[in-house]
This record gives structure tokens, C-alpha cells and sequence, in this order.
């Protein structure tokens, strides 16, 4: 029984005992004071005094009685009152408890920053993020770990020795990960006001930005050499035709290519500029897959004749109908085929397959296969990239081909994978729903 119930039923008994001797007293005082009457005064007869008395002091104890059970039956009531769920340990104290709320929810908001995260007080550290304790190759869940912690502080220290030299707050500094390999950071140091040796330093990755800079850069250059070669044929084919009017027919043949790979370049751009933006429209219809792709095959022929490439193509018997863009999926297609050519030497083949996927039979499996160059496994995960040069052989473009086809294949929910190795030849796959 908890100490407050006890003290309750200890004073209700307390209560009864006084109740009952007053009842008691006030009875015997009544037999005294008629007592004292009769001897005095006998003005009634002695056995009537007696019953009246010990009347009088029956209904006293009888109202004793009651009013202790009244008091058992209160005590009894109070004792089966629900109790007060348990408080927690700071709830006497709501502003610890709240202070407690608010650090809580700022280490989480720290903990899934991009940034890195340290600070610290008289150069010892005092909090550090996940983030750099991941940037640096390890587990952000140890960060109490003692390789952890010496980890951090060695790089802390290199970090406000290479920054006090520069004079600065912030600079960009080569760090390297537990793994050896090493990444660009941005690295800044805040002084806080008021706190006496409180230094914030935040660390930015900055290889991803480093990387998409020079990807765009790649880009331009590329895109510039492939611009500047058809408008150098387009000044060429004209000066010749001033000087060569009877070969007008010739002249405007070759024109004609030339302006066909600028419209085809710019296009690229613009597809690419609408995929970036959200913006690119379907217009989707029931297609034959199997008419799609051999007008495909039939508008590559000429070309791998004159390069020897042997250009097969692999159709099912069965009509496989899919619900696309017929224009875009063309497209596709094309990018494939062409890329396909581009990089395999004259002699080699190219196999273009459709078929029902044996694994999922909802599905169309379009093939690409060539036995070119291949792409060196640190290309190859780049190939769907955008501003990546993604390069292999002997052939350049903007790179923007492959990218463009990836992203038209899953605004169809399909999939487009590559399989390659170098010297051996690519395999391009697509997966697409079948409408029927």
C-alpha cells in the first residue's frame, strides 16, 4: 500500500475512535446526570428512569456506529479512486524536459545534412554529424568508435592548421578517407560569439560539383568541335559552288547532310533542355513494334553497306504492341543503332533482336548488340550521364544521345541497361510493358 493510502486510512480510523468516545461519554453523562435525578428529585418511578436512560444511551452508541461505518465506507471509496498515471522523471521540471525535445530534434536536423559538422571548444571536440564521419569512409552509427573520434580529430587539426595559414575562415582543401582515396571539400570556420573557444567548421563535399563542372565543360568543347565541323563544310561547299556552278547538284547534296547533322545536334539540345525541365510531351498510340524497328534497320542500310557492317535484324512471328511515342521510340531506336555503327570497325556486325521477355512475358525486350570497341569499365557507368563525353573508340558527339534515349525509355516505364567489355562489343537492352 503506498505511503499516502496509509496516511489516509490512518486518519479516517482516528477520525472513528474520536467519534466513538464522544458518543460513549455523551451516553455515560446522560446515565449520570438522570442518576443524580432520580436521587435528588424522584419524581418518576426507578425502572422507567432506567429504560429511559439506557435508551438514551443505546441511540448514542448506535449513532457511534453509523458514523463509523460512514467513515469505513468513505475510506473505502477514496481507496478505489483511480490512480494518477505515473509522471516521468522531468516532469517537475517542464523547462529540462522541453530543452531536452529541442536538442533531440536539433541532432537530428544536423545528423542529415549534407554537410559536415564538427565543433568544438579549446580545440577538443565536442559534437560531430554522421555526414563526416560517412565523408571520411566511416560507419556514421560510430561515431563514439575510438578510431573514429582520433580520425576526426586528426583531420580537425590538419584542417585549422591548412586554414590558419591561409589568413581565412573558409577554403577548399584535398581530405583524404580511411580508405585512402581522397575527395575536394569546402571547409569553413565559424567563431562563435559569446562561447570562449567555440569553433563551428563545416565541410562541403565539393567533388560532385568539381565533377559536373568539368562534365559541362566536356560538354561545350565537344559540342562546339561538332558545330564548328558542319558550318566549316557549310563555308567550304559554298565557296565552291561560287567558283563551280556546274556542280551545283553535288554541292547542295553534300549541304543538305551537313544542315541534317546541325538540325539533329540542336535537337539533341533542345530535347535534352525539355527532359531537364520536366516539359517533354508523349504523344502516345498503339505500336507495332516489329514495323518500328525495321523501318529503323531499313534507314541504316545504306550506310553499313558502305562501312562493311553486317546490320541484322532478329523479329518474332508474333506482333508484339506497345503503347509509345512512335516518334520518340524511333528515336530511340536510332540513338541505338547508330551508336552501335559508330563504334564498330568496318567488317564487324550489328544485331538488332525483338522479342517476348522469356522472365517476364508482359514485357518486350528490344537488343542492340555490336562487336565493337567496347567501353572500358570506368566509362561505362557513365554512358547514360548527361555532359559526360562517355568516349570509347574512335568516335566522339555531345554524349547527349544516349542520355536523351535513357530518359525516353522510363517516361515509357521501361528500362534501358548496357552490358560491355572492352576489344569485345555492347549490348544495349530495353524492357518495355506490352499494351496487348
Amino acid at each position: 500500500m503506498q505511503q499516502s493510502t496509509r496516511r489516509l486510512w490512518f486518519a479516517l480510523l482516528v477520525a472513528a475512535a474520536a467519534g466513538c468516545a464522544g458518543a460513549i461519554f455523551y451516553a455515560g453523562a446522560r446515565l449520570f446526570e438522570q442518576a443524580y435525578y432520580l436521587i435528588e428529585l424522584p419524581a418518576e418511578p426507578l425502572g422507567m428512569a432506567v429504560r429511559r436512560q439506557g435508551s438514551d444511551a443505546f441511540y448514542a452508541l448506535l449513532a457511534a456506529a453509523g458514523f463509523l461505518l460512514l467513515l469505513l465506507v468513505l475510506g473505502f471509496l477514496l481507496a478505489r479512486r483511480p490512480r494518477a498515471a505515473p509522471q516521468p522523471e522531468n516532469a517537475a521540471d517542464p523547462i529540462a524536459g522541453r530543452l531536452n525535445r529541442d536538442v533531440s530534434r536539433l541532432k537530428a536536423i544536423l545528423d542529415g545534412m549534407y554537410e559536415g559538422i564538427i565543433y568544438t571548444e579549446e580545440n577538443q571536440i565536442r559534437y560531430a554529424n554522421r555526414t563526416i564521419a560517412r565523408m571520411i569512409g566511416y560507419d556514421g552509427d560510430t561515431l563514439d568508435d575510438a578510431d573514429t573520434q582520433t580520425r576526426l580529430a586528426g583531420l580537425y587539426r590538419s584542417l585549422s592548421s591548412l586554414i590558419g595559414q591561409n589568413g581565412t575562415s573558409q577554403g577548399v582543401f584535398t581530405i583524404r578517407r580511411k580508405d585512402g582515396s581522397e575527395f575536394d571539400a569546402r571547409v569553413s570556420h565559424m567563431h562563435l560569439e559569446g562561447e570562449v573557444g567555440g569553433v563551428i567548421t563545416i565541410i562541403q563535399d565539393n567533388s560532385q560539383e568539381k565533377n559536373l563542372q568539368a562534365q559541362k565543360l566536356r560538354f561545350v568543347s565537344n559540342a562546339s568541335h561538332e558545330l564548328r565541323t558542319p558550318v566549316a563544310n557549310l563555308k567550304t561547299r559554298l565557296y565552291l559552288l561560287r567558283r563551280q556552278p556546274e556542280k551545283l547538284t553535288e554541292h547542295l547534296d553534300v549541304m543538305e547532310k551537313v544542315v541534317g547533322k546541325l538540325q539533329m545536334l540542336i535537337e539533341e539540345m533542345f530535347d535534352f533542355t525539355e527532359i531537364e525541365r520536366g516539359t517533354m510531351l508523349l504523344e502516345r498510340q498503339d505500336v507495332n513494334l516489329q514495323d518500328l524497328v525495321s523501318e529503323v534497320i531499313a534507314g541504316y542500310q545504306v550506310k553499313s553497306e558502305l562501312r562493311a557492317i553486317s546490320l541484322t535484324c532478329d523479329l518474332p512471328a508474333e506482333p508484339l504492341r506497345v503503347f509509345v511515342d512512335r516518334k520518340r521510340f524511333t528515336q530511340v531506336i536510332a540513338n541505338l543503332v547508330s551508336n552501335a555503327m559508330s563504334h564498330t570497325r568496318e567488317g564487324g556486325s550489328v544485331r538488332v533482336r525483338l522479342a517476348r521477355d522469356a522472365r517476364f512475358p508482359k514485357q518486350a525486350l528490344i537488343q542492340v548488340q555490336d562487336n565493337g570497341v567496347g567501353i572500358d569499365q570506368n566509362v561505362l557507368e557513365q554512358v547514360f550521364h548527361p555532359f559526360s563525353l562517355a568516349k570509347h573508340g574512335e568516335v566522339g558527339g555531345t554524349a547527349l544521345g544516349l542520355s536523351i534515349s535513357k530518359e525516353i525509355v522510363e517516361l515509357h516505364d521501361g528500362e534501358i541497361v548496357v552490358e560491355s567489355e572492352a576489344g569485345k562489343g555492347t549490348l544495349f537492352t530495353i524492357r518495355l510493358p506490352l499494351s496487348a
